[in-house]
């Protein structure tokens, strides 16, 4: 690594970045992306930390969950999710639909549960019918696809559902268990502009189990 110390300026930042990108590049590793993050200046960064702070002292409060925020409907939701990515190493998600569709059918295809597993959202996955809320405790469970692929034949649509749009999709599959075959496995766009990282980026965020009502 590189470490530089007194220069207080944003080009000294840039200059440490290149130098990493011309190392890589001589040593002949060429497909490389460079992501570039940033938490804020210093004068709105203490407000980013404070907030994190606040969400995290309300989500601990017994009756969260039920908590009213005038203005705020979705006030749990919001704090779980904020305070799970920041938390979260957030190396689950893809850079587009088309690849996060393409690597889950694959690794359906090849009985792969290891990969369906990796690719799940390691934040407030969820699995539930169709009627039940994602923040309710039992949509909520920890699980591994490997229980339900094993002595399965697990097949997939050829195409996304038609309710599928630009900021969520559904993938209809079916095949996992004799009790609920169906399972549509959600996909949706990662809102999150604090970490340019994973923001605009897509994850498997969980499974509505049955037929669509």
């Amino acid at each position: 690594g590189v470490e530089v110390f007194g220069a207080p300026t944003p080009a000294t930042d840039a200059e440490v970045i290149s130098l990493a990108d011309t190392a890589l590049k001589r040593l002949g590793i060429h497909e490389v992306k460079v992501h570039i993050n940033s938490i804020g200046c210093p004068a709105c960064r203490p407000r980013y930390y404070e907030a994190l702070k606040a969400y995290s002292i309300f989500l601990a409060q017994p009756d969260a969950s039920t908590i009213q925020i005038s203005g705020e409907p979705n006030a749990y939701k919001k704090a779980r999710q904020l305070v799970g990515f920041s938390n979260s190493p957030k190396d689950w998600t893809f850079e587009s639909l088309d690849a996060l569709e393409s690597a889950v059918k694959r690794a359906i295809q090849n009985y792969d549960w290891r990969s369906l597993d990796k690719y799940k959202a390691k934040v407030n996955f969820f699995s539930m019918s169709w009627k039940q809320d994602e923040m309710d405790p039992n949509a909520q469970e920890e699980f591994s696809m490997r229980n339900f692929m094993r002595g399965n034949r697990v097949r997939f649509a050829k195409e996304l559902d038609s309710d599928s749009n630009s900021n969520e999709a559904y993938l209809r599959t079916w095949g996992w268990s004799q009790y609920v075959s169906v399972w549509y496995l959600y996909f949706r766009k990662v809102n999150f502009p604090l970490d340019p990282d994973i923001h605009g980026n897509w994850e498997w965020a969980g499974i509505y189990m049955g037929e669509k009502l």
